[in-house]
């Protein structure tokens, strides 16, 4: 690990990965780099495309990118997902966020942010802005759902034409 710049005091314990003199422009931008990182890896280790072994490297690449920056700031968060503090802080407190934990001031982790971020952009692109949370939930379970193994063998025996309706009586 390579000495912090002049000027910038690291702290020691939980938070020893978070200069204490950090500006908070410069947080925001490594904070929506490594969340757009995230995101970027995730969508390609979810690519079909992809090859086994460069799943297994994007994964090694996203598990590093995470490490080097664990969390954000609240208030950076709330800027990037377009949410007061409070709202974030909700959030963090209640789910669909994360916090890192042991970390003082809270942080939200950086991997359930490249998680929330996209959901909530894509919910407000469909005008559900007003009951955002509730939404948010319903669809980050409803991928959950749908990256099931069993529930994609399921779909695509379906698009196949490969069912057999049965009904309650069946059971």
């Amino acid at each position: 690990m390579t000495a912090p710049p002049s000027g910038n005091r690291v702290i020691l314990g939980a938070e020893s990965r978070y200069p204490a003199d950090v500006s908070l422009i410069a947080d925001v931008s490594a904070a929506e780099a490594a969340v757009q990182d995230l995101i970027d890896l995730d969508v390609a280790t979810h690519d079909p495309s992809v090859s086994p072994q460069l799943r297994r490297r994007l994964t090694l690449m996203r598990q590093r990118r995470e490490q080097e920056v664990p969390g954000v700031r609240v208030s950076v968060a709330a800027k990037m997902l377009g949410l007061s503090e409070r709202t974030t802080r909700d959030w963090l407190a209640h789910g669909p966020l994360d916090p890192v934990p042991g970390a003082k001031p809270a942080r939200v982790s950086t991997a359930s942010l490249a998680e929330v971020l996209p959901a909530v952009a894509k919910l407000r692109e469909l005008g559900q802005d007003r009951e955002l949370l509730r939404a948010l939930i319903d669809r980050l379970e409803a991928d959950r759902i749908l990256s099931s193994p069993r529930v994609k063998k399921s779909l695509e025996q379906f698009r196949r034409g490969e069912y057999r309706p049965f009904s309650s009586a069946d059971l």
